[in-house]
């Protein structure tokens, strides 16, 4: 149904997908190179320059990289991964991956929050916030 749309408007949608979607978009070779990857890729991992030719499994958080399924030619297979970007945060990235010729496309999204997710993030930053308190309350009765 969308094939008529997508061929007429080739151009436009390359251009969203490659500058302005925050949809990671990423090309890697069989060693697992980048090739190519979209702003949404840069963005989201707050990157500085365009990684070409870095292992997309620096990139993954360390729990990650045995979770990156590599389709044959033509094959399409989902995955979830835990993207790592330059400061220490991880993003939950869903997805496909797409088995081509001699490399595979990678098409993912993050995931939005959810309610539990909300809550149970708070609670990690509450329980963190609270041994903080603690440490702090424990030093300052040592000086004194």
């Amino acid at each position: 149904m969308f094939e008529k749309y997508f061929s007429l408007q080739q151009a436009s949608l390359i251009q969203y997908f490659e500058h302005m979607s925050s949809i990671v978009i990423v090309v890697i070779n069989s060693n697992l190179e980048i090739i190519s990857c979209n702003q949404g890729f840069i963005t989201l991992l707050n990157l500085s320059t365009i990684p070409i030719g870095r292992k997309i499994l620096d990139f993954m958080a360390s729990d990650s990289t045995k979770s990156l399924p590599l389709p044959l030619s033509n094959e399409i297979l989902p995955f979830q991964l835990l993207l790592q970007g330059k400061n220490t945060f991880s993003f939950q990235v869903k997805g496909a991956i797409i088995g081509l010729t001699d490399s595979f496309l990678i098409i993912g999204e993050k995931p939005l929050l959810t309610c539990e997710n909300l809550i149970s993030t708070i609670s990690s930053l509450n329980n963190e916030l609270t041994d903080l308190v603690r440490e702090l309350h424990k030093k300052n009765n040592e000086l004194e």
